[in-house]
């Protein structure tokens, strides 16, 4: 990990109204290519959960049209660091929830996150210092799918306890 980050959440504190704005103005332009689409077996029942998610695939879609649209390193590194800090606040929240409901499996799980958060960290830094590339959005899109599985188990045995 590099030391530029910063701590959890301070990056998008700094960069959300510039970010955001950014994002909300490439998936209003054109077509756009969808990456993610939500369907509806993707929820966990958990709808705190599940707007997370709809939130994650919103930014990992806008990062595909900003790769369609622009090439700028800075652009590009500016959406890929605020979805680096949502998908830690994502995960920080889903080890709460699992904590609380003694989730069995939660180290394990604990430590898949720490791992992709690793990853979302060297593509972070990849772009920043100019070297991302065209296997982030692969990734992304894997990661996610991924991630909404594992959270779908949880949401699966949270309702199947008496």
């Amino acid at each position: 990990m590099h030391e530029s980050r910063g701590r959890p959440g301070e990056r998008l504190r700094n960069r959300r109204r510039g970010g955001k704005t950014l994002i909300v103005h490439l998936l209003r332009e054109g077509e756009r290519p969808i990456l993610i689409v939500w369907r509806e077996d993707f929820s966990t029942g958990i709808a705190e959960v599940d707007h997370r998610h709809k939130a994650l695939i919103w930014l990992v879609n806008g990062l595909s049209e900003a790769f369609r649209t622009s090439k700028d390193p800075e652009t590009l590194g500016t959406i890929l660091s605020i979805l680096a800090d949502y998908a830690s606040f994502h995960f920080t929240r889903g080890q709460r929830l699992m904590r609380t409901a003694r989730y069995p499996v939660r180290d394990e799980y604990a430590a898949l996150h720490e791992e992709l958060m690793k990853r979302l960290d060297t593509l972070v830094y990849r772009f920043e210092t100019g070297s991302g590339g065209a296997e982030t959005l692969p990734f992304l899109k894997d990661w996610l799918l991924r991630l909404i599985d594992q959270d779908r188990a949880f949401g699966r045995a949270l309702a199947a306890e008496p």
